[in-house]
């Protein structure tokens, strides 16, 4: 029988990757507007994120849409729109 370690070194954990993702865009995000985001409220997909915030949060963003970029891409991931 296999340890434990043994089987996460040769099977991905499914979700794992993508929740970092969406936890650093809700950090990222929050640094640029001062205002709390959480990951529950990010989702990404191919360099879009999609927000479960109010829209002027979502316009605010918008307008800083080049300083939210350069953040992410400090992390390593690509953003092309907000959602």
């Amino acid at each position: 029988m296999k340890s434990l370690s043994e089987l996460l070194k040769t099977h991905r954990i499914p979700g794992v990757k993508e929740a970092e993702v969406r936890r650093a865009c809700a950090e990222a995000l929050t640094r640029v507007l001062g205002v709390p985001i959480t990951s529950k409220q990010v989702r990404y997909t191919d360099g879009a994120i999609s927000l479960a915030v109010p829209p002027v949060m979502k316009s605010a963003l918008v307008i800083k849409f080049e300083e939210a970029k350069t953040l992410l891409e400090r992390e390593g991931i690509t953003l092309r729109e907000i959602r």
